[in-house]
């Protein structure tokens, strides 16, 4: 009875999320197939893109989240800084060090005219020394910023004892097919993907169905492996989880030890083998699955199960801009 109590209150935020996700937002929120970038990033050298030799002057990042989540540990860095200095470091301090830009960006809610949450961060850096007979120094600045995300997706499967079917097909009724996936997507989208139109059951045979996630990049960054979430050195191509959540106590058993890339997790959710956590192609794409055995004897008539998918992950935009360096006495 708990885990039907916690199926059902997962299923009501998840309406909730997607309804609120949706409003006024473009045509693409809340669909299955269509990720994007959660943060709108920014990099700007104050105004300009010219400066002196020896000149100093401040590189700020600004991030705004206009995605359909809330995102946490968000920092960010700069790279592909040139001969750039910080103008009054700390002791030990790196103009390649990372920096918190916030722990928490709430996602806009434009039904109560919030936006979404936003940050910067300012570096006082110093120009490269460079003569007045030297060539101009170019420099190409990159500012990366890393945050925490997910992406939901709530799929329906209908299974049919074949008796009934039959019977209602010499009626002339048919059931119901299942619909297509509900989904809330950050840079990566999530797709489920089930038989259909619907699984059939007979008493005298095994009855089995497979369910697909099918994860893909659809951001212009990377996905990115946090060191705490590793236990090693960064990696960019690893999602932190991906987890099914299934309906309990309907004869619907994960099969574990057979077709399967998910393990136990707990109660009526499995959640995939470490080992298939990578995106494939370069961080472009992920197919999971695992079979569901069914027990024929618990399906009266014909029945809807509801499958919860969630996968969290830690995203890395960047942004760049050009600057050039002259020369001067």
């Amino acid at each position: 009875m708990k885990n039907i109590k916690t199926l059902a209150v997962f299923a009501i935020l998840l309406s909730v999320i997607l309804v609120a996700g949706c409003l006024g937002g473009d045509k693409t929120k809340g669909q299955a197939g269509f990720g994007e970038d959660s943060l709108d990033v920014f990099i700007d050298t104050e105004g300009r893109s010219t400066f002196d030799s020896g000149e100093e002057f401040t590189i700020t990042i600004d991030a705004e989240n206009f995605g359909p989540f809330d995102v946490s540990d968000v920092n960010t860095s700069l790279i592909g800084f040139g001969g750039l200095s910080l103008t009054d470091p700390d002791p030990g301090e790196k103009l390649s060090h990372e920096r918190k830009l916030s722990s928490f960006f709430g996602r806009p809610q434009p039904e109560l005219d919030v936006s979404g949450g936003f940050g910067t961060e300012d570096w006082e850096v110093t120009a490269p020394t460079v003569s007045e007979d030297s060539p101009d120094v170019n420099i190409r600045l990159t500012g990366q910023v890393f945050y925490r995300t997910k992406s939901l997706g709530v799929q329906k499967v209908v299974v049919a004892d074949k008796d009934y079917l039959v019977q209602m097909e010499e009626r002339g009724e048919t059931v119901p097919v299942n619909p297509v996936t509900d989904a809330l997507n950050g840079p990566v989208s999530l797709d489920v993907e089930v038989p259909n139109p619907y699984v059939i059951v007979r008493a005298d045979k095994e009855s089995s169905f497979v369910v697909k996630i099918m994860l893909n990049n659809d951001g212009s960054g990377n996905v990115y492996a946090r060191p705490t979430k590793l236990g090693g050195g960064k990696d960019r191509d690893y999602l932190e989880n991906v987890t099914i959540t299934y309906p309990a106590n309907v004869g619907l058993t994960p099969d574990i030890d057979g077709n399967c890339d998910f393990e136990l997790d707990a109660g009526n959710k499995i959640k995939a083998i470490s080992t298939k956590l990578r995106m494939m192609s370069g961080g472009a794409s992920r197919d999971l699955s695992c079979e569901f055995k069914l027990d024929a004897d618990s399906i009266t008539g014909y029945q809807t199960f509801e499958f919860y998918a969630q996968t969290e992950y830690t995203y890395l935009q960047d942004v760049v801009t050009d600057i050039v360096i002259e020369g001067t006495n």
